[in-house]
C-alpha cells in the first residue's frame, strides 16, 4: 500500500507555482526530481502535480529562489507565491478533501478514506457514496459532514465517477 504523508496535505499546483514565480514549468519540473522526494513533497493527484508546503520551499531554494517568508507590498515573497498556487477543490464551508483509501468491503453504499484537508490530514473517514463500484484508491473528492451520523462520517459533495477510476 502507498504511503501517505499525513503531516502536511498536498494543496500547492506546481503549474501554479511556475506562474507565480515566472519561470517555466519544465525547469520546475527538473529541480523536482533532483531535489524532492515523491509522495513526501511531492504526488500526482488528478494527473496534476501537487506539492506540500515544505516541498514548494525545497523547489525554490533549489532553483536559488529565497524568498523572506512575508514581505512588503509588490515583494514576491514565501506567503504569496503559497496564496497563488493553492491548489482546492471548490471548497464550501464544511467540506473536506478526501483520498480514497479503500472502496470495497461488505457494504458496497461506502469508501474508507482520508481527510487531505489541512485542518485534521491523515484522520481515517467514512464516506456515503451511494455505489462505490467506480471509486479506486488515490482518487479525490469533495465530502460534507453527514447530520447526525458523527464526527468521522461524511457524505459525498459532488457527483460520483461516470466510469471506473474516472469523473
Amino acid at each position: 500500500m502507498k504511503s501517505f504523508n499525513k503531516a502536511e496535505a498536498f494543496e500547492h499546483d506546481e503549474d501554479a507555482v511556475s506562474r507565480v514565480v515566472g519561470m517555466a514549468r519544465h525547469h520546475l519540473l527538473i529541480l523536482r526530481y533532483k531535489h524532492l522526494i515523491p509522495q513526501v513533497d511531492w504526488d500526482v493527484v488528478g494527473g496534476r502535480v501537487l506539492l506540500t508546503k515544505k516541498g514548494v520551499q525545497k523547489l525554490l531554494e533549489a532553483a536559488g529562489l529565497k524568498m523572506a517568508e512575508e514581505g512588503g507590498e509588490g515583494r514576491l515573497n514565501l506567503k504569496a507565491v503559497l496564496e497563488g498556487s493553492s491548489h482546492r477543490l471548490d471548497q464550501k464551508k464544511g467540506e473536506i478533501r478526501v483520498r480514497v483509501l479503500a472502496s470495497r468491503g461488505t457494504n458496497t453504499e461506502i469508501v474508507t478514506g482520508m481527510n487531505m484537508t489541512s485542518k485534521n490530514p491523515g484522520e481515517i473517514v467514512t464516506v456515503a457514496v451511494g455505489d462505490n463500484r467506480n471509486f479506486v484508491v488515490g482518487m479525490e473528492f469533495l465530502a460534507k459532514p453527514l447530520e447526525g451520523m458523527g464526527a468521522n462520517v461524511y457524505t459525498l459533495a459532488e457527483a460520483r465517477p461516470r466510469e471506473k477510476g474516472r469523473w
